[in-house]
């Protein structure tokens, strides 16, 4: 017979045990087993049972040996859930280059709720318990370990070189006729050129092993979609992100790769981005006197850089946006010695800001020469009738003429530009809203210009 006394109360804090025991003819030693009961949420610290034998009638107690105490330990398992390690990998060599492991992660801070457990980029997250089984390549030795528990915040990881501990191997020899599944076994870089600083634009092709008729689509996670398009594959790069994960599927069979694309960047040819579009200058071609304020010149525009676009040309508040190619005319004062000429290409517009009476050293001078026929006007009717004007011009072959009709007043009621006018040039303006009266039409080119009286009749 015995008592249990002590701080641990039986029942919570450990099993309930008899108080007496029984020993059979022979028998010298009865073992009984104390099994704690896990209640640490109490907090009690540590606790202890004492067991005190009693006298009876059938035995003499040892009065050295009359009592024993336990201590049952707090279960301070308020440790961090963590992944300590692995337990238990086998490899087996599926190729020279491909290992299947086999293993168990061990963890420490468990509470007995639910595990999830997977392997970054190789096993997905999942429930199940261990061991896993995944195929890996030997170019990726080190592979990460997640692994999360319900109740517990903190998502465990653990960095396992599984390579180093894959010493012993077996072979898998595939039985004959029956091919690999589809694997990428490495990449092949084809050129990597230097955009900036930061920056690379790589070329390469994955390698594959395994692979079947069926067609494969190949993606880089977050840089580029899948597609079952044949490479070399190009993508632009940051130096900061010197590892990518290339990924490929055929049939239900998938494969990603670790490639670290910046250890194999190392000879880098400079991209060549086309220089922005300017004016660097002006070729002066002509420059004639037309009157003592006033020059004709033809000008044209040097450029640097831009691209194969066309390129609209103009000068400002003096002509207007043209994609001709030059030279340009253009009648200026000479009191307006500077000018602004302006180009635009593919949304990019530029300025060069150009002092062309200083570069106007030697006109000649444009008289009214036996060659150059006078600006004529001729009113197809005057009075104009029925709402409609009609003009004949000739004397401005070749040049640009300019009709603008306005009232009496000066206010301009419409205009018309010829840009090469021929030997004789007709327009028909529409004066049907205007009242009865009198219009003026001036017709003028560079170097003429002629104004005539209207009469609307009606």
């Amino acid at each position: 017979n015995y008592t249990i006394g002590g701080t641990a109360t039986p029942g919570e804090d450990f099993a309930t045990l008899p108080t007496s025991v029984t020993f059979i003819d022979g028998q010298s030693v009865i073992t009984e087993e104390l099994d704690p009961i896990d209640n640490n949420e109490d907090e009690e610290g540590d606790e202890t049972a004492v067991f005190s034998l009693t006298d009876g009638d059938d035995y003499d107690l040892d009065p050295t040996e009359e009592a024993a105490t336990i201590v049952i330990k707090e279960n301070n398992n308020n440790s961090v859930f963590s992944i300590v390690g692995v337990t238990k990998p086998s490899c087996t060599t599926l190729s020279a280059i491909e290992r299947q492991l086999t293993f168990t992660p061990r963890y420490e801070g468990l509470t007995g709720k639910t595990v999830r457990f997977g392997v970054v980029n190789e096993l997905v997250s999942t429930t199940a318990l261990g061991p896993y089984v995944l195929k890996l390549y030997t170019d990726n030795p080190v592979i990460m370990l997640k692994a999360t528990q319900q109740g517990t915040e903190n998502e465990a990881s653990f960095a396992y070189n599984w390579l180093a501990n894959c010493t012993s191997t077996t072979v898998i020899t595939p039985p004959v006729g029956q091919p690999s599944s589809l694997a990428i076994i490495g990449v092949t870089t084809v050129s990597c050129l230097t955009v900036t600083t930061t920056q690379r634009q790589l070329q390469f092709t994955p390698q594959y092993s395994g692979s079947n008729s069926q067609p494969i689509s190949f993606s880089v996670a977050n840089e580029m979609v899948a597609t079952t398009a044949a490479g070399p594959y190009t993508i632009t790069l940051y130096t900061d992100n010197p590892t990518i994960i290339v990924q490929a599927a055929q049939g239900t069979t998938t494969s990603s790769f670790a490639y670290n694309w910046l250890a194999n960047c190392t000879n880098t040819t400079p991209v060549v981005q086309p220089a922005a579009l300017a004016i660097t200058g002006v070729t002066v071609k002509n420059c004639q006197t037309l009157s003592a304020s006033k020059r004709e010149i033809s000008i044209l525009p040097q450029y640097t850089g831009g691209s194969e676009q066309p390129i609209t040309f103009w000068v400002a508040n003096e002509t207007l946006p043209t994609t001709n190619a030059g030279p340009y005319s253009v009648g200026l004062y000479t009191d307006n010695p500077v000018i602004t000429l302006k180009a635009a290409q593919n949304g990019t517009e530029v300025s060069f800001v150009y002092n062309w009476l200083a570069n106007c050293q030697s006109p000649s001078r444009i008289g009214t020469s036996e060659s150059q026929a006078a600006l004529q006007v001729q009113l197809l009717g005057n009075p104009a009738r029925n709402g409609r004007l009609n003009v004949q011009v000739s004397g401005a072959t070749g040049q640009v003429l300019n009709l603008s009709l306005t009232d009496s007043q000066g206010k301009q009621i419409d205009t018309h530009q010829v840009e090469q006018a021929g030997s004789q040039e007709q327009h028909t303006f529409d004066v049907s809203h205007q009242s009865t009266g009198t219009l003026l039409l001036r017709a003028s080119t560079a170097t003429q210009s002629q104004t005539v009286r209207i009469i609307k009749a009606d």
